[in-house]
């Protein structure tokens, strides 16, 4: 039997009003949120050479290059915009998409949380994130539905299928966490 036909109508529940305040934070709680694509071209935006600029270190045009051997090793700091010797930005390509809450945030004892440096409060929190099965401009699959099934079978302990549900999936979806052995 597949997991979401053993949970029926039951396998998503509508929460309460309230729920996005970080202390009714629940398990199983799905969330949108920016989620980059780290990859193995690493690009980098680096400052187009000003000609006028004397000092060399006020960029105010960029371009974006593929990482070479000099990446992370520059000879100038730049001042405006800041950017140290060792420092680069790098280009990453980013979407919003579903993520849904494993672990909320386990305040660590002893330590005041003041957040970064004492400005930033940032709440954190153990999340995996969702990937819908399909396309979603041309609605083709994108894997095999011999694989689907074994997902939805829970052979994987590190993937959990998740049906389409208006509100919630716009399609069948898959959730890819992280096994511990």
């Amino acid at each position: 039997m597949f997991i979401d036909e053993w949970f029926g109508d039951n396998f998503y529940r509508k929460l309460p009003l309230g729920y996005h305040n970080p202390a009714n934070f629940a398990f199983g709680q799905v969330f949108w949120t920016h989620a980059y694509y780290p990859h193995e071209n690493l690009e980098i935006w680096r400052p187009v050479p000003d000609p006028s600029e004397p000092t060399k270190t006020i960029a105010s045009q960029f371009r974006i290059t593929t990482a070479g051997k000099d990446a992370f090793s520059r000879s100038l700091p730049l001042h405006v915009p800041r950017l140290e010797t060792n420092e680069e930005f790098i280009v990453v390509r980013a979407k919003v998409r579903p993520v849904i809450l494993i672990q909320t945030e386990l305040p660590l004892a002893g330590v005041d949380n003041k957040g970064y440096r004492g400005r930033v409060q940032r709440h954190r929190t153990l999340i995996a994130q969702v990937f819908g099965l399909a396309d979603s401009a041309t609605k083709e699959p994108q894997f095999n539905s011999t694989f689907i099934d074994r997902v939805r079978k829970m052979e994987f302990p590190q993937l959990m299928f998740l049906p389409e549900k208006a509100g919630v999936f716009a399609m069948d979806s898959m959730l890819l966490g992280a096994q511990q052995e």
